[in-house]
């Protein structure tokens, strides 16, 4: 063999170590990217769900909010009830009693103890 010969052997021997570490990285970015494709399909499978929990939740805060809405509402027609008998019974107290003579314009004193609102 010649020096020559040698030396293709040796060119020839590098190329093959060089060609099959590049097919050894080639395998091993598949298999990368393969492994970031899963990756990536469980997270889309993930945001999916979440944007249907998402849609719930937006239900769920509307419902609580007509809820609240309602339950508002009852409260102070509740208060504004409650004030309207409290001053009534004041205005009846008031015009029944014979000691301080004061009449109350909105509720006049009936037979037997009732009171009647006056109507316009």
């Amino acid at each position: 063999m010649s020096a020559a010969d040698i030396s293709d052997m040796s060119t020839s021997m590098s190329e093959k170590m060089l060609n099959l570490a590049q097919q050894q990285e080639m395998e091993g970015l598949k298999a990368e990217i393969k492994d970031l494709e899963e990756k990536l399909e469980t997270i889309k499978v993930k945001r999916a769900e979440d944007k249907t929990k998402l849609k719930e939740f937006e239900k769920a805060k509307i419902q609580l909010q007509q809820v609240l809405g309602f339950f508002l509402y009852c409260l102070v027609i509740g208060i504004l009830c409650f004030t309207e008998m409290l001053f009534m019974c004041v205005c009846l107290h008031l015009s029944s009693c014979k000691s301080t003579r004061r009449t109350c314009k909105k509720i006049k004193l009936g037979c037997n103890g009732s009171f009647k609102v006056p109507r316009r």
